[in-house]
């Protein structure tokens, strides 16, 4: 049997050594994206979207920050609680399922990459989003995207409140209720489900 050697076999692969270079060159350029996300989210976003070669659109930058690991988590709180970043951060809501039980879908949304921040602004515009997204895909639960949008809030209050040490008084099912009923009747939600809710969380 001939073992004449075929030259034009080698031509289409490239030598193992130049594979490994190459594979360590595109770890080095995401490790570089991730750290100048780290560090300064509205350049390091873009410097992500370059190296996935995807638009900087709201969709792609949400898919990148659901899936990228090594993105802090308070920096991606920070970047989609932006003024700024309404798009991005409703985007980031839709790339989930949320159709399920609100408490549930507010744990899937809290627990997933980001970490909320301290800012009650950033807050807000996060349960905003939240809210807005999780009425889109459950327009049967609630009136409208306000009353998501209240009871979220008073829900997440209600969490660090249970579940805060430092706490001394804890709210009960009545004072829950009490504060909800500021801002929602009866017709919005029931106290029965108020109830349910408080039992949840505690």
């Amino acid at each position: 049997k001939s073992k004449h050697h075929n030259d034009d076999d080698d031509d289409d692969e490239k030598p193992p050594s130049m594979e490994i270079i190459h594979e360590l060159d595109v770890e080095d350029k995401l490790s570089e994206a991730i750290y100048r996300f780290n560090v300064d989210p509205k350049s390091g976003i873009l410097q992500l979207c370059q190296f996935y070669k995807v638009p900087n659109s709201p969709e792609a930058i949400a898919h990148i920050l659901h899936t990228t690991e090594g993105l802090i988590s308070e920096k991606i709180g920070e970047y989609i609680s932006d003024e700024k970043s309404e798009p991005i951060l409703c985007a980031y809501f839709q790339e989930l399922d949320l159709q399920m039980p609100f408490i549930q879908a507010i744990r899937k949304s809290i627990s997933c990459s980001f970490k909320l921040p301290g800012e009650a602004e950033q807050i807000d515009r996060i349960v905003h989003g939240f809210a807005k997204v999780y009425y889109q895909m459950n327009p049967n639960v609630f009136k409208n995207c306000d009353v998501a949008y209240i009871l979220a809030f008073a829900l997440i209050l209600l969490n660090s409140d249970q579940h805060n040490p430092n706490m001394t008084r804890k709210m009960t099912s009545r004072d829950f209720i009490e504060n909800v009923r500021g801002a929602l009747k009866q017709d919005d939600i029931s106290d029965s489900k108020l109830v349910s809710m408080y039992e949840d969380i505690k």
